[in-house]
């Protein structure tokens, strides 16, 4: 039996797989199960790439590159220096989306009723304000949290979980220091960290990436 699949033909110009600009329709013609395989593994290297941000602005080189693995040619150039500069490319274009979400995430809250501000930078919204004490900087507290990403993503939930967090005030990133004390026990807040107030230029491995802004939502259940 033959398929046939009507796909787009990009052109691969300086703006990348990015821009996706439609030169014109082609019909490609999969008579067997090979030649489906072969579209399929096209199609999961370009979606790799899109996935990874990754864009192709010479497209005789990036050609080349290809041809010379699949034919099991000498590469120009050795495998060390592939794998840093793949690594350096992908922690660029990860620095570059983490600024901008965090510049977009604290320019929807600034000036929106109901979001406070802390000096340090912290925005924050009380969901539930409770009645009880407020904890001090030598307070330890016992917390839910469930801290997502600016794109959504979450990194932690102990509700999930069903096992509050036991954690010493002294011990939070500072974003989450600062406002914690200002919360009385039985209060949700949820709060919006700067990276510069989480984990910074290091991020946390596998977790949460370099220079992104933090939202936790925050409810206070006990002061040890």
């Amino acid at each position: 039996m033959k398929f046939y699949i009507f796909i787009v033909v990009l052109i691969i110009s300086t703006t990348g797989f990015a821009q996706k600009s439609v030169k014109q329709s082609q019909v490609v013609k999969l008579a067997t199960k090979a030649d489906t395989l072969q579209y399929a593994e096209g199609v999961a290297t370009g979606q790799w790439m899109v996935k990874n941000n990754f864009e192709v602005k010479n497209a005789n080189l990036f050609l080349k590159g290809m041809e010379d693995v699949l034919q099991k040619k000498a590469l120009a150039v050795n495998d060390s220096i592939i794998r840093k500069t793949i690594n350096e490319y992908q922690l660029s274009t990860q620095i570059e989306k983490s600024k901008l979400q965090e510049e977009q995430l604290f320019a929807t809250l600034k000036g929106k009723t109901g979001v406070g501000v802390l000096p340090n930078g912290v925005n924050y919204i009380i969901r539930r304000q409770g009645d009880g004490v407020r904890p001090s900087a030598k307070s330890t507290v016992v917390i839910n949290a469930v801290g997502v990403l600016p794109d959504g993503a979450i990194f932690e939930d102990t509700y999930k979980k069903k096992q509050p967090i036991t954690i010493a005030i002294g011990s939070l990133i500072p974003g989450l220091n600062e406002a914690v004390q200002l919360m009385p026990v039985g209060s949700v807040w949820r709060i919006f960290i700067p990276s510069v107030l989480g984990y910074g230029e290091k991020g946390l491995q596998n977790v949460v990436p370099p220079y992104s802004a933090l939202v936790f939502d925050i409810e206070l259940l006990e002061i040890k």
